[in-house]
């Protein structure tokens, strides 16, 4: 900014008028005109003299090669190429499920064949250490033991297994896929904690129809620290104001930087911009799990079954406030089994029941599955909950257990489903046939639109 003469006086500035200020102006660029012909002064972007002081240079100038070197300016990520569509279809016993109740009726075909396809959310390829990682939702992949990803303007590429599903937070750890470009880089975790009102991005591919849409919004941090009781865990959110919509759940929140501040899972109902995102720190900690699970070698024996058999039994003791981890020791063969006779049994009335189905029929099986099984644990009071291994066991991977519940004994089977041991069958069930789930579920018109997982 050129300063004019005697700027600063009083009054001056104010008594100088239009034509003696360009007057004036003009008479300084001539004498730098002049000056440049005689000394070369430099112009804007070009070369300083080499009698120049490095603090003088211009924008845009060459430094001289005396003058230290500018640290380099941190490079923002590309949010469209880190952010990632995620495809889940059902595990294989519920997808057979749905294909039966479609090739049964007429009416609700389009809805089942739906089913099937399964849904999509958002996730983010995150880089730790050498490795990348995809960072979803755990209720995005829901029972899946396999993926889909897609980045930015490519297809689906390869089935990609999912590595681990924490125990507490809504969170799942997939495979990275190797042939696209993108997996080169990375989202990094933000090392310090998200702060009241800072800036922040929210990414993610929520749905137009049925069709997932790239969508950037922006916002501010609400409330650093929002706790929220969960499963009977108290757990750490950040509060912010980036709109997040639905299929948007797995998506990054990141800073202005570009640097992951959290997973994108919850969004208040009946309140405006009130987006919950799962901190950094607790996305790190589920990825150290998961490169842990990786270098074991052993994850796959009896004893570790035998852990998750017990630990099913102790949360199926506490009831509903143990209810999401019930879930998660479900698999996906248990809750083709169990689950249309346990949402019939939950449920009571058929409007309920409906509702529930159609909004996420997986979801509301698994929950069904879940309830189910605490019934059956709780009216067993007082018999003794152990995990007593058969002596003959079932092929494949499999570990069978005998289980005491509701006064007499049962035979679970534990099989290797999301990285860990989850019950497949339980031998005192008896599935409902499918004309048996049509007389209840046929009542009512299921929606038209295609389910996909979303925020909660």
């Amino acid at each position: 900014m050129v300063r004019l003469p005697g700027e600063g006086q009083t009054g001056y500035v104010a008594q100088v008028s239009r034509q003696r200020y360009e007057r004036w102006a003009l008479g300084q660029l001539g004498v730098c005109l002049l000056a440049s012909l005689a000394c070369g002064c430099a112009r804007p972007g070009s070369t300083p003299a080499a009698s120049d002081p490095p603090s003088v240079a211009r924008a845009g100038a060459t430094p001289s090669p005396t003058a230290a070197e500018p640290k380099a300016e941190l490079k923002r990520p590309d949010l469209r190429s880190l952010t990632v569509l995620v495809s889940a279809k059902p595990p294989p016993a519920l997808i057979a499920a749905y294909g039966e109740l479609a090739h049964r009726t007429t009416r609700a075909s389009e809805f089942f064949h739906a089913a099937a396809d399964g849904g999509f959310g958002s996730g983010s390829l995150v880089a730790h250490g050498k490795q990348r990682f995809v960072v979803t939702n755990r209720h995005v992949v829901e029972l899946a033991t396999q993926v889909q990803v897609s980045f930015a303007a490519e297809r689906p590429g390869p089935d990609l297994p999912v590595l681990y599903v924490d125990p507490d937070y809504d969170l799942a750890i997939v495979a990275a896929p190797e042939s696209s470009s993108a997996a080169a880089t990375g989202f990094v975790l933000d090392e310090q904690p998200a702060s009241d009102q800072e800036p922040v991005i929210a990414s993610g591919y929520p749905a137009i129809g049925d069709t997932p849409s790239y969508q950037v919004t922006r916002g501010y941090v609400s409330n650093e620290r929002f706790t929220l009781l969960q499963g009977g865990l108290l757990q750490s959110y950040i509060q912010h104001t980036a709109p997040i919509d639905s299929g948007s759940s797995g998506g990054p929140l990141t800073s202005e930087l570009g640097k992951l501040l959290g997973v994108n899972t919850l969004k208040a109902r009946r309140r405006e911009s009130v987006g919950l995102a799962i901190p950094a720190s607790v996305v790190r900690s589920a990825i150290e799990r998961a490169e842990e699970d990786l270098a074991r070698t052993e994850t796959r024996t009896p004893e570790i079954a035998r852990v998750a058999c017990e630990t099913l039994l102790g949360a199926l003791a506490s009831g509903d406030e143990q209810l999401e981890h019930v879930e998660r020791g479900l698999g996906g063969d248990f809750v083709a089994e169990a689950g249309f006779s346990g949402l019939i049994a939950t449920h009571d009335d058929r409007a309920s029941l409906l509702e529930s189905f159609t909004a996420d029929p997986t979801g509301a099986l698994l929950t069904a599955s879940a309830k189910r099984l605490i019934a059956r644990a709780l009216s067993a009071k007082g018999d003794p909950r152990t995990c007593a291994a058969l002596p003959t066991q079932p092929a494949e991977a499999n570990v069978a257990f005998t289980v005491r519940l509701s006064g007499h004994a049962t035979t679970w089977v534990f099989g290797w489903e999301q990285a860990r041991f989850k019950l497949l069958h339980d031998a005192s069930i008896k599935p409902l046939t499918t004309l048996q789930v049509l007389e209840q579920l046929g009542a009512v018109q299921p929606p038209k639109r295609k389910w996909r997982p979303s925020l909660r």
